[in-house]
C-alpha cells in the first residue's frame, strides 16, 4: 500500500506489503517491504503475520484521515490553473489588440511564464488526483473489509475483475475502480444471497 500523510517523515518504517516465503526446510518466513524501498524479515506465525496486518490497517486508515489535506491540495492547483488561462486570455488579447511594441513583447513574456506555470500545475493536478484516488480506495476497502472477509468464499465477489482477492496486503494491485466494482459485487451478494440455499427445482 502507498501512504500520505504530509506530517510524516519516516518513510523507512511504513509497511508498503508483505511476501510469505521459505519452505518445509528453511521454515516460512515474513518479509515485509517498506515505502523506502527496504524490507525486514520475521518468522511466520498468525501472531505475526496479524500483526502486520494491523499496522496496514491503521496506515490506510491515516490516509483516509487525511484526505480533506489532499482535496485542499487538489482544489489549490485547479484554482491556479483556472487563473493561469485566464491570464493567457488576457495576454493574447493584448498581444492581438495593441499596437505597442513593447506590451506585446511584455505580454509575450507573461504568456510564456504562465504556460510554464500551466503545465507545472496540471502536474501537481494529476499527482493529487492519484493521491485522492489512493486514499479513497482505502476508505472504501475499510468500511467494507469485515464483509468482505464474512463473504470470502462468494464466487461472484470479483466478477469483472482481473486481481483476486481484495486485501490490504494486496489492495494496490486494484484501481479505485476495482474496488467499486467489489462494493458493487457485496451489494449483489447480500441482494441475492437468499437464492444460495435455495434447492434447485
Amino acid at each position: 500500500m502507498k501512504y500520505y500523510n504530509w506530517e510524516v517523515d519516516y518513510q523507512d518504517i511504513l509497511i508498503k506489503n508483505y511476501e510469505i516465503t521459505g519452505d518445509v526446510d528453511t521454515g516460512s518466513k515474513i518479509v515485509v517491504n517498506f515505502t523506502d524501498g527496504g524490507y525486514y524479515t520475521i518468522p511466520l506465525t498468525d501472531e505475526n503475520e496479524k500483526n502486520v496486518i494491523d499496522k496496514m490497517i491503521e496506515q490506510a486508515d491515516e490516509c483516509s484521515n487525511n484526505r480533506m489535506h489532499y482535496e485542499k491540495k487538489r482544489k489549490k492547483n485547479l484554482d491556479y490553473i483556472y487563473r493561469l488561462v485566464a491570464m493567457e486570455i488576457i495576454n493574447t488579447v493584448l498581444i492581438t489588440a495593441s499596437q505597442d511594441v513593447a506590451l506585446k513583447i511584455i505580454s509575450g513574456i507573461a504568456m510564456g511564464i504562465a504556460g510554464i506555470g500551466i503545465i507545472s500545475a496540471k502536474v501537481h493536478y494529476n499527482l493529487n488526483t492519484d493521491e485522492l484516488e489512493d486514499i479513497k480506495k482505502y476508505s472504501i476497502y475499510l468500511a467494507m473489509r469485515e464483509t468482505l472477509e464474512k463473504n470470502s468464499d462468494n464466487p461472484n465477489l470479483y466478477n469483472g475483475l482481473e486481481f483476486s482477492p481484495l486485501t490490504i496486503n494486496t489492495i494496490d494491485n486494484f484501481s479505485l475502480n476495482d474496488v467499486k466494482k467489489v462494493k458493487s459485487n457485496l451489494q449483489k451478494q447480500k441482494l441475492f444471497s437468499k437464492f444460495y440455499n435455495k434447492k434447485e427445482v
